[in-house]
């Protein structure tokens, strides 16, 4: 271990504590020598990540060394949070044809709720906080990718069930493409940092896709009557692509790199709950809405358990770039 994970002070092996920020070493050095649990097959992975809705998840014990990685200090990533913000921009010209700024109160209206439940997924995330450039960056991909899947569901004409099939994949692209990136990659390092990724691609996605919504149906029913049922419906978008994020973390966690066929589990799981909403109509915010909640936080409380056993609030964290 050339650095120490918290300052970045250069140390050598064997060394009880870092000379620069007194970080006690040995507990890095006794994680890093316990034997690490040989990852589950995809078929075991997938009903896992099944299951995992709502029976408890086992303690992750043995994690591999990428959960206490960091990218060099150097590395620029300010740049990210630029594209992130020209996504978003041409996604509002594209969605209402440059009459975004005008219509801004529908615009500010379509993004508040998404918005406010990134922001309460971002705040779980206590012990090392993603950088907002990369988060800005996937939730301006989840803007983009809603014209991906527009275009798949315009063509295909198929009924809103089937929606599912073109969105989750739309959105976990650009979800798979950060994870796998030989730098950024090493800012995603366990299944929490998947799902608060993942959670700003499903903003993204809902807060487009609400602006379309709220511009169609607006003179129909009443623009306080859509906004009012579409502040609910982000959620759906939200958890599904953070199942996705979660599902490639945990193959950080357990292989210490991600392979494509570790998006699978997390992917089947979140079209699965997207066709089943589209499908419910009705039962999707009186019966499904609260299932779902109940489901991601209990995820959540097991992915910050997860970090908690690895020594994250203690100072083993890694130390992420802002």
């Amino acid at each position: 271990m050339p650095f120490c994970p918290r300052c970045g002070a250069r140390v050598e092996e064997g060394d009880a504590y870092c000379w620069n920020c007194g970080l006690p070493l040995d507990v890095i050095y006794m994680l890093r020598r316990r034997p690490v649990a040989p990852p589950p097959n995809l078929t075991s992975a997938i009903k896992e990540a099944y299951l995992s809705l709502f029976r408890p998840s086992p303690h992750i014990m043995y994690p591999t060394e990428a959960v206490y990685e960091k990218i060099p200090e150097y590395t620029p990533i300010k740049k990210y949070l630029i594209i992130g913000i020209v996504f978003v921009v041409v996604g509002l010209t594209l969605t209402t044809f440059g009459t975004w700024i005008r219509r801004l109160g529908f615009t500010l209206a379509a993004f508040t709720s998404p918005l406010l439940l990134l922001f309460w997924m971002y705040r779980n995330d206590r012990y090392e906080q993603e950088p907002i450039s990369l988060v800005a960056f996937t939730f301006g991909w989840g803007v983009i990718s809603t014209f991906i899947a527009l275009l798949i569901n315009t063509y295909m004409g198929w009924p809103a069930p089937f929606a599912a099939l073109s969105e989750e994949p739309a959105k976990a692209i650009g979800l798979y493409w950060l994870a796998r990136h030989k730098t950024l990659g090493k800012e995603f390092n366990d299944h929490l940092d998947g799902m608060v990724y993942g959670a700003a691609v499903g903003a993204g996605f809902a807060g487009t896709e609400n602006i379309l919504y709220i511009a169609h149906f607006a003179p129909l029913v009443g623009a306080l009557t859509i906004i009012l049922i579409r502040s609910l419906s982000p959620i759906t978008h939200i958890i599904c692509t953070a199942l996705v994020g979660r599902s490639l973390g945990l193959a950080k966690v357990r292989k210490g790199e991600i392979h494509p066929t570790d998006i699978i589990p997390g992917l089947l799981v979140a079209m699965t709950l997207h066709a089943l909403w589209n499908a419910a109509n009705i039962l999707s915010l009186t019966v499904l809405f609260p299932l779902y909640i109940a489901s991601f936080a209990k995820l959540i409380r097991e992915a910050r358990r997860d970090e908690l056993l690895w020594g994250y609030a203690r100072g083993l964290a890694p130390k992420e770039q802002k």
